[in-house]
């Protein structure tokens, strides 16, 4: 609830309307923020690759493992995206477009170079995006059978599946470890609202993380994107 976040801040219950005008907008905060730091790290991450396979394989990796690390805020900003208000959902849905665009881009230069066998460039996207985003539905750390870092080797392989490439060619690309992009995700969102908070910051309020942990826990909003269909 509102009133949880704003104990974990150091806050009146009040207070938090200093800074956010009501529910909604701090759930549109969050996901504004959230979105603008994937779109901006997975950009990062295809970048640093050398090729479209091991592009895909990064990107693909990086985004479900934090998917299933970060699965409460995740969770968050997927299912309750409809709470949101017509504009405020025009502008994350650009965000989501412009993340889509990424991996789509990736799969366009791997079928321009022969890597990749894809018909519909754009659906294919949208295949491996929706993989993806269904990890923090399904996903808990109780979960045994399998972790974080296996999740990202297994997504990164169906991707890889997707677009053609064989298994020898699939192994080849997988990471052996997940680079700081993936780390960088959750960060920018904890760092963004502090400074919305710090103008007229209580003394309470010590550390981003305790937003973001009890903006997770309360469901009150977080980072993640689901594609557009």
């Amino acid at each position: 609830t509102t009133r949880d976040i704003a104990s974990r801040a150091g806050l009146s219950p009040a207070g938090v309307y200093v800074h956010f005008t009501s529910k909604e907008d701090l759930l549109f905060q969050l996901s504004r923020v959230g979105h603008e730091a994937a779109r901006d790290d997975l950009a990062a991450a295809a970048a640093a690759a050398d090729s479209p396979p091991h592009a895909l394989a990064e990107v693909i990796s990086a985004f479900a493992r934090w998917h299933a690390e970060q699965h409460q805020v995740a969770r968050i900003v997927q299912y309750e995206f409809r709470h949101l208000s017509p504009d405020h959902q025009r502008e994350v849905l650009t965000l989501r477009r412009e993340i889509d665009g990424v991996v789509e881009a990736i799969i366009s230069d791997g079928v321009a170079t022969g890597e990749f066998a894809v018909s519909d460039v754009r659906a294919t996207a949208l295949a491996a995006l929706s993989l993806v985003v269904d990890v923090a539905r399904w996903y808990h750390p109780g979960i045994k059978r399998t972790t974080p870092e296996q999740i990202g080797r297994t997504y990164a392989t169906l991707a890889l599946r997707l677009v053609g490439q064989q298994r020898e060619q699939r192994m080849a690309q997988l990471p052996p470890h997940f680079g700081p992009q993936r780390q960088q995700l959750v960060q920018p969102l904890a760092g963004e609202l502090l400074q919305m908070l710090q103008p007229r910051q209580q003394p309470g309020l010590q550390h981003a993380g305790q937003i973001e942990h009890k903006a997770a826990d309360s469901h009150a909003g977080a980072r993640a994107t689901m594609p557009v269909q």
